[in-house]
């Protein structure tokens, strides 16, 4: 009888004490993806997960359904095998931070972190299936790889729809594979993952700070134009104005407000101004929030809440009163 390729683990919250769901999602991760994750939930609702994993040694990833949540790395020690997370999103929305840049992930995209390093994943109900990639197998291929995490690469076209074809086919096919082919599948992906890196960060050829800044405007005017589209991304940016993504990034390096947080604050400022306008108080905060592209009631809220202090609820309200007491 051939040898196991792939040792297969389903685990879940379901049954366990919401109180010890965190430390149990933990324990369970790090025992067979040797990688260190906190998780803790957003909001009232108790964390809720499911996990089917598959794992050898070189070859590692999982599908995995979750509830709101933060995840950050573990203050432990380190793992015996340090990897990338490499995450391909199916269901749901999620913001990824690390090294200074942020990210907005929807269907279809695909990031990478470090768990290694400092991060913050913070997501809504999401489906998501992650591959993890030996550090020092990926940075053979591509050494500049730290500097693309927390980059959202959408999967439609190019390498990264390659590598998205190949994942998918790992998923069906993966536990069918014998121990041989198992370890030459493990070789190959670090190297079709380069492939995508090296298209997303093709260099461009150094512009004057008068044209930087002409950059700069034309980006911002395209974010203005389509602040309302809920799919507005880095990706989506560089490519209609004809820049590369990391180029775009480094654009916007050294203002205080990173891209998408800017984006962000655009947003909410925009649904404020509607939420308390008093021509529009028959209008539900839920479609403004749509309107302007969130399309999470809940992450909507906690964003609204961070940003100005109060819940969009309550901003209405005072807003109500003030116009009131003024009649």
């Amino acid at each position: 009888m051939a040898e196991a390729a792939l040792r297969a683990e389903t685990f879940t919250t379901a049954g366990v004490p919401s109180g010890r769901r965190s430390s149990k999602f933990r324990k369970d991760m790090a025992s067979l993806f040797s990688i260190g994750l906190n998780i803790r939930p957003v909001g009232s609702q108790a964390l809720e997960c499911a996990v089917d994993g598959f794992a050898r040694p070189g070859l590692r990833f999982a599908k995995l359904r979750f509830s709101p949540h933060i995840t950050e790395p573990a203050s432990s020690q380190p793992s015996p095998v340090p990897s990338y997370l490499v995450s391909v999103h199916r269901e749901g929305t999620a913001f990824v931070s690390q090294g200074g840049r942020e990210s907005m992930i929807h269907p279809g995209d695909m990031f990478l972190v470090d768990p290694a390093r400092p991060f913050m994943i913070e997501t809504g109900e999401i489906c998501t299936t992650s591959i993890y990639v030996p550090c020092a197998a990926l940075r053979c291929y591509f050494p500049n790889v730290d500097s693309c995490t927390a980059i959202a690469m959408q999967t439609n076209t190019g390498p990264a729809a390659l590598f998205r074809a190949y994942s998918d086919e790992l998923f069906r096919v993966g536990m069918q594979l014998n121990a041989d082919a198992a370890e030459k599948v493990a070789d190959t992906i670090p190297l079709i993952l380069s492939t995508v890196l090296c298209g997303m960060a093709e260099a461009f050829s150094p512009v004057s700070a008068g044209g930087q800044a002409a950059h700069r405007q034309r980006v911002l005017t395209f974010i203005r134009q389509n602040l309302a589209d809920a799919d507005l991304s880095p990706s989506l940016i560089a490519r209609n104005v004809g820049l590369s993504l990391r180029y775009l990034y480094e654009l916007f390096e050294g203002e205080a407000e990173p891209l998408m947080r800017r984006i962000w604050r655009e947003r909410l400022e925009r649904c404020k101004g509607e939420i308390v306008h008093p021509q529009m108080t028959d209008i539900s905060i839920g479609e403004i929030a749509f309107r302007w592209g969130f399309n999470d009631a809940s992450h909507f809220s906690r964003a609204f809440r961070r940003q100005f202090g109060v819940a969009p609820r309550q901003a209405r309200l005072a807003a109500l009163r003030r116009d009131l007491s003024v009649n």
